[in-house]
């Protein structure tokens, strides 16, 4: 459960762009390299970095042709993670928002997604009501009309913490599952994934199990 540090974090994102660009999944390799570049920085600290991908310049990945609306559909990803490693040997997340947006051929928003931590509120001292880290349907996507949003943003369903790697790992599960199977023998692909597992879900899990055990 060691928090990486911010230039080993930046190294995975480099590992996890080429092992994206041998498989032909993604073109825009400068999302990571501003990512990698920013966790390299003076600014980030081995104990306590962030980073961001910013929804005007996402990460997109490759079209792939889908049933369900027989059409190309491209996914890409924004997100925003924030992190620090506390005195007790924890970790904590100040911010996570990892937003998955896939639009169809035509540029139109179909779906969107995104894992995120609660909002807190100041005034109140608490969270917003519901799951702490959770998966929320629906949201604005920059650009695109309001009328293709989802009236209602609740419910809000508990997950386990998600940064931008896991994302990525999602994404190429469900909709290039053949590419996904042939990563698992990539090694700069597993080395990102384990890590972000490492410090993203196992104190996750430890705390549930923890709380469970009381």
């Amino acid at each position: 459960m060691v928090l990486p540090t911010a230039k080993n974090m930046a190294t995975a994102m480099l590992g996890l762009s080429q092992a994206l660009s041998e498989a032909g999944l993604c073109q825009t390799q400068s999302a990571f390299s501003s990512v990698a570049t920013h966790l390299k920085s003076p600014s980030q600290e081995d104990t306590q970095w962030c980073y961001e991908v910013s929804p005007s310049r996402p990460i997109e990945f490759s079209p792939i042709f889908n049933q369900s609306v027989n059409t190309e559909i491209r996914p890409k990803l924004s997100a925003y993670v924030s992190v620090r490693a506390t005195e007790t040997g924890g970790i904590c997340f100040e911010r996570m928002d990892v937003a998955l947006d896939v639009f169809d051929s035509d540029g139109k928003v179909l779906i969107r997604h995104h894992v995120d931590l609660a909002n807190f509120k100041p005034d109140e001292k608490e969270f917003q009501p519901g799951p702490l880290f959770h998966l929320q349907f629906g949201g604005h996507t920059p650009k695109q009309s309001r009328a293709f949003e989802v009236p209602i943003k609740e419910p809000r369903w508990p997950c386990f913490p998600m940064d931008l790697v896991l994302v990525c790992e999602l994404v190429v599960a469900n909709f290039y599952p053949d590419k996904w199977v042939s990563l698992q023998r990539n090694r700069n692909w597993r080395e990102a994934v384990i890590a972000s597992q490492q410090f993203c879900i196992s104190p996750f899990l430890k705390s549930m199990t923890d709380m469970i055990g009381d």
